[in-house]
């Protein structure tokens, strides 16, 4: 833990100035975004932050690859529900490590780039909405939020849903931005008051992780400088 404090200590200063250079070249698409599609504006944001991420010094302590996520998952057996899918990548890595992946959006927009993006036979993408998921109750082995739930106003009615749709013992990742990180991207998401969909949510790691263990059995939680990921399970009692 130690370690990982004096890592984070210095790996900031670093990535705020890295980061600040990054939104002065989105400046400009960010503040034309009023002929753009929000999501369309936060995907480049979110390619500018993982490039940078590549760049930055022991990358593997800093930040968390969808193909290591989809690893965790490897015994967690199949369907696995993607909930909050973006462009697909997250459901692609799940289902090429062998899984049936079923990934959900609220975005029609999302939906098509995915199918566009992820065309296996393992693999379907549904337009749903994550607080009122079109499944019934215990219908997948295993869940995964992969850098999604700060597009939620409010994220913990998604964790009930995904409570009610997984069997007990199914397994559920939550891999999320830290507080420092989500902060900057809220800032982005402000700096245009023209975009069509709601500003994201505004919860804290430490409120994410009080609704999850009200929920769940947590079973690690890793905290890295950038993101902080949580592998927990449904209760057998919530059968």
């Amino acid at each position: 833990l130690q370690l990982e404090q004096i890592l984070f200590q210095e790996l900031r200063k670093e990535f705020c100035e890295s980061f600040s250079a990054l939104l002065e070249r989105l400046d400009d698409q960010i503040h034309a975004a009023c002929d753009k599609n929000r999501y369309e504006v936060l995907e480049k944001v979110s390619r500018g932050v993982e490039t940078l991420v590549g760049t930055v010094r022991f990358r593997r302590r800093c930040y968390l690859d969808r193909a290591e996520v989809a690893r965790l998952l490897h015994t967690c057996g199949t369907p696995v529900l993607d909930v909050g899918i973006g462009s697909g990548e997250m459901a692609e890595a799940i289902a090429l490590d062998g899984h049936e992946v079923v990934g959900i959006d609220k975005s029609s927009k999302a939906i098509a780039i995915a199918r566009a993006r992820v065309q296996l036979p393992n693999a379907k993408f549904i337009q749903a909405d994550a607080t009122n998921l079109p499944f019934e109750e215990c219908s997948f082995a295993a869940a995964v939020c992969y850098l999604s739930l700060h597009h939620f106003r409010d994220p913990f009615p998604v964790l009930d849903e995904v409570l009610r749709v997984l069997r007990a013992g199914g397994t559920f990742i939550i891999v999320e931005y830290q507080d420092l990180l989500r902060r900057l991207l809220y800032a982005i998401d402000a700096c245009s008051t023209r975009f069509q969909a709601h500003p994201m949510g505004g919860f804290s790691i430490s409120s994410l992780l009080v609704e999850i263990y009200r929920r769940f059995d947590v079973q690690k939680v890793v905290h890295y400088p950038m993101l902080v990921m949580l592998v927990s399970k449904k209760p057998a009692c919530c059968l």
